[in-house]
Parts: structure tokens; C-alpha cells; sequence
């Protein structure tokens, strides 16, 4: 049985015969006609909004074009399959059934709602040419790619590239998604070095909110509008997504 959650693998070459010629690193798979529009199909103006709730205008939403491919795609660790890959500065593909959302920021998945919002990273730091800068091509914590370990004096910047799309994922389900899980749920739902079963330091969690919100002062803006609204409104079941 394939594990739901997985390392988010950088993509192997070539290019999708639909795409422009000048459209770089895309990867063809034997279903490429599968696709919902072989254009690939523009953000919902949900998922749109939710990125520039982050991102601000860093993105220009409007050019970025979800894939789905029918099949999914194993990694290269036993037992774990590809969520998502990002292509260039507009383009994500989202691998199987389970990954297929018509719309990221309405979801009440919680993985594929960080799914998105990790890629969407990938997005953003190819348009700063962040991947082509050595230092964001080693992560400053450790081997693995995915982990970090945030301090007072950690500075967004300076992380790997995994690391960024990582922390940012982690951030939008912990202060974003409405249908909040309780702080410590589990290490999918937090900052990847707290251990599942483990109850999450809030001190880690306010590292993590300043680590975002100091690169990304929108993030901060919304955040803050979030929890305005929250704590105007009775308690009820609210609603899944931004």
C-alpha cells in the first residue's frame, strides 16, 4: 500500500508536445491526451486569491495552468508516489485521482490543500530564479532536502529550496486553512522536525509564523485578517479552504 504523503521530487526532462517550444523541463507521460484541456486549466479565482495572500503580486496568477495526468507517479523511495511537480515559472501537474482538485483553496483535504501551496512556491521562486542560485540548492539543516530546523535567526532566503516550499506549505495549513487542526496533530500538519504524536511547541510555531511573515508580509496581513474574522464570528464548522 503507497504512503498518501511524499517527498516532492524535482522533474526529469523534456517537453510536453502541447506547450510552447520555448517551455522548458516537462515531462512526458504516456497520457498526456487524459488532460482535462491540453492548455492546461488556469487557477480557480479561489486559488488565485490564496496565492496572493501569500505571494502578493510576485505571481502573475493568471498565467499559471494546472495539469492532471490520470496515472500516478512512483518516487524514487519504496512505497512513496509524487504528489505534484512544478515546470517552469507556470506550469503545475498533479499526478493521479488522489492529487485531482477543481479547486486547492476549497479543499477539505489538508494534504492536497499543502500540495498546492508547496508547488505554488516552486512557481513563485522560479520567477525570482531562485533555483538557479546555488546557496537555495542546499539546504542549510542537515541531508534531507525537506527538513529545517527554525531559530530566531533563521532568514527565509537563506533556505534550500525544498526547505522554502516545505515551510510555506506548513504555514498555510496551520495559520490559513480554516478547518484547523489542533496545534501538535501530527508532523505533516507542522514543522517538519516535530515528531507525530508529538505536541508542537508554540514557540516553534511562532518561529514559523515569523519566519513566513518577515519575507512575506502579506502573509502576515492575512493571517491577521483570518483570525479577525474568526474571532468576530460564533463558533461553527467552517467551511474547508481559504
Amino acid at each position: 500500500m503507497k504512503k498518501a504523503f511524499a517527498p516532492f521530487f524535482a522533474p526529469r526532462g523534456g517537453v510536453l508536445s502541447q506547450r510552447p517550444a520555448d517551455v522548458r523541463n516537462y515531462s512526458r507521460d504516456e497520457d498526456e491526451s487524459l488532460y482535462p484541456s491540453p492548455a492546461g486549466t488556469p487557477l480557480t479565482a479561489g486559488e488565485a486569491a490564496l496565492v496572493k495572500s501569500i505571494f502578493g503580486d510576485a505571481i502573475k496568477t493568471e498565467d499559471v495552468r494546472k495539469h492532471f495526468s490520470a496515472r500516478e507517479k512512483p518516487g524514487s523511495a519504496a512505497g512513496y508516489v509524487i504528489p505534484a511537480q512544478t515546470f517552469g515559472t507556470d506550469c503545475i501537474k498533479f499526478y493521479g485521482p488522489r492529487y485531482a482538485c477543481d479547486d486547492y483553496s476549497r479543499t477539505d483535504d489538508i494534504f492536497n490543500y499543502g500540495t498546492f501551496i508547496h508547488e505554488m512556491t516552486h512557481i513563485w521562486q522560479n520567477r525570482q530564479n531562485y533555483l538557479s542560485q546555488p546557496p537555495h540548492n542546499t539546504p542549510e539543516n542537515g541531508n534531507n532536502t525537506y527538513e529545517y530546523a527554525l531559530t530566531p535567526q533563521t532568514r527565509f532566503k537563506k533556505l534550500g529550496e525544498e526547505q522554502q516550499a516545505k515551510i510555506i506549505e506548513d504555514y498555510a495549513r496551520q495559520f490559513l486553512f480554516l478547518k484547523r487542526l489542533p496545534a501538535g496533530e501530527t508532523d505533516k500538519y507542522l514543522p517538519s522536525h516535530a515528531k507525530a504524536g508529538d505536541h508542537a511547541d508554540l514557540y516553534d510555531l511562532r518561529l514559523l509564523q515569523k519566519t513566513v511573515e518577515d519575507a512575506f508580509p502579506q502573509a502576515r496581513k492575512t493571517r491577521m485578517a483570518l483570525e479577525a474574522q474568526l474571532e468576530q464570528k460564533p463558533p461553527q464548522s467552517p467551511k474547508p479552504g481559504f
